[in-house]
């Protein structure tokens, strides 16, 4: 280190009362406590930061699910796991600057306290030798008045006593008043040297306060600068240390990537979740008549045997015929009744008045007399009472 100056060689001045040097000194040393100042918020927003940016990582650790199985997975569990790791060395250094800025909020305050006492000491002395230095150049200026005042005294006393014409009265006069003149000067020359010798000594009092202030400024601003030096070392140093502990969880990260395996990953689901090999067939197009038709022909496949109906009087009809009529007459006998007792839908208005039973039983006779007709012409191709066969 190179061997620096003294600011005790180098913070004097001529002027019997200056405090140019002094204030010199004094604003470098609050310059120093103004740097402590922005270095200490410094620290505190890094440590800010590095809490804000821990409390974000385990916000993210927290906010994932765990999901397992497959390699790219077993990754994710890791990156996850890094994260909370990472998240802990910024908690950790947090805690570092914290550290760092409650050293450095103490240190500064003992520089403050030590500044001020050097400063209180010089500023004292620093009054005193002034109060003293203007006292002693109004008792100079008073001596130097009685002085005059001795020599007008005695050249007038030296005039009268030359002169012939004056008595000896006004030469006693005279003489009296330039012993008094001389009295008063003795006076004035004793008080002006008294207020010299007091001010010498509050000059030299004020001389060993200011070299003390100056070695001692000297002293805290050297050990200031070597203190925020190595505090901000030590802040490096947290960045770089961060740097490779995120490093190394990084590459603990990297490691468990290499070994992912996608095309495992997609066998292990096809064997955990497959549901088929095979897609559904294409869907062919469906008549509705055609569906109609195959309804009608399973209800005949179905239907129970239908007992052969009796003729009225006439007995069986036998044969081809009577098969026919009978197959024709059981398909549709159901429905030909217009009346159907299970309905809920009125066969008349509600307002209306309701028919008699006998008007209702006529209108259902005359209605499957006319389908009886109908199916018969579209059977047998001829027009008959068909319904005499069966009866009314």
């Amino acid at each position: 280190m190179t061997k620096s100056a003294k600011f005790v060689d180098f913070f004097w001045e001529h002027d019997y009362i200056g405090t140019t040097g002094f204030e010199c000194l004094c604003r470098l040393m609050k310059d120093g406590r103004t740097m402590c100042r922005e270095v200490e918020e410094y620290f505190k927003q890094r440590a800010k930061a590095e809490a804000n940016y821990c409390k974000a990582l385990q916000s993210i650790f927290r906010s994932s699910e765990e999901k397992n199985g497959g390699t790219l997975s077993s990754a994710w569990q890791e990156v996850k796991h890094q994260t909370l790791k990472q998240a802990n060395i910024h908690e950790e250094a947090r805690e570092t600057f914290q550290k760092i800025l409650d050293d450095l909020s103490k240190f500064t305050e003992d520089q403050k306290q030590q500044t001020r006492s050097f400063e209180d000491r010089v500023k004292k002395s620093q009054t005193n030798k002034k109060s003293l230095y203007n006292r002693t150049l109004d008792l100079e200026k008073a001596y130097s008045v009685k002085c005059r005042d001795l020599d007008q005294a005695i050249a007038q006393l030296e005039q009268m006593s030359n002169s012939v014409t004056v008595t000896q009265k006004d030469v006693d006069r005279a003489k009296a008043k330039a012993d008094k003149s001389r009295e008063n000067m003795e006076q004035a020359d004793i008080a002006y040297k008294t207020s010299l010798e007091h001010l010498e000594r509050a000059r030299q009092t004020w001389e060993v306060d200011m070299r003390e202030a100056c070695n001692g400024f000297q002293n805290l601003e050297e050990v200031r600068l070597f203190y925020l030096r190595d505090e901000l070392w030590k802040g490096s140093n947290v960045d770089s240390q961060m740097c490779v502990d995120i490093d190394k969880s990084s590459e603990k990260i990297r490691c468990r990537l290499e070994g992912c395996d996608p095309g495992k990953d997609i066998e292990d689901f096809i064997g955990l979740n497959k549901t088929g090999s095979n897609p559904p067939s294409e869907i062919q197009y469906r008549s509705h008549f055609d569906e109609r038709s195959h309804k009608k022909d399973e209800n005949k496949r179905e239907r129970p045997p239908q007992p052969t109906p009796q003729t009225a009087g006439r007995g069986r009809r036998g044969g081809r015929e009577g098969m026919l009529h009978m197959v024709v007459l059981t398909r549709f006998y159901r429905q030909m009744s217009v009346y159907k007792p299970n309905t809920r839908t009125p066969a008349y208005p509600a307002d209306s008045k309701l028919p008699s039973e006998s008007s209702v039983n006529r209108l259902v006779l005359s209605t499957r007399r006319q389908r009886i007709n109908r199916y018969h012409v579209l059977v047998c191709g001829t027009t008959g009472p068909l319904y005499k066969l069966f009866g009314k």
